[in-house]
């Protein structure tokens, strides 16, 4: 499982990924994917974001996330309804929501 988070040194770091440490589920790393498809993650990651390289510093703005099933965040809902999670745990103004919304492609 998540062998294309492993590919990316961007992913890693970004999961704080250690395979000594870190035996992750399927349930995880598609929790993870569902993540990083969602545009409150894309929104934060194209604040830093200015061309293709995606260094560390991207990041800086990404809350990381409990993947597992005891998270706050439904992973299996929808990435429209996680996004809608997301916006609600982190008290985004609804024009904050709608700026998001407007200018990030959604990917489902």
């Amino acid at each position: 499982c998540c062998w294309s988070l492993r590919r990316s040194a961007h992913y890693l770091w970004l999961l704080r990924y250690d395979p000594e440490k870190h035996n992750f589920s399927e349930e995880v790393c598609n929790n993870i994917v569902s993540y990083i498809n969602t545009r409150f993650f894309r929104y934060l990651v194209s604040i830093k974001k200015k061309t293709q390289n995606g260094a560390r510093g991207v990041y800086q703005f990404v809350p990381i996330q409990d993947f597992s099933h005891n998270s706050d965040i439904d992973w299996s809902d929808s990435i429209s309804g996680i996004n809608q999670q997301l916006y609600k745990k982190y008290n985004l103004t609804d024009q904050e929501i709608i700026f998001i919304e407007k200018n990030i492609q959604e990917m489902e």
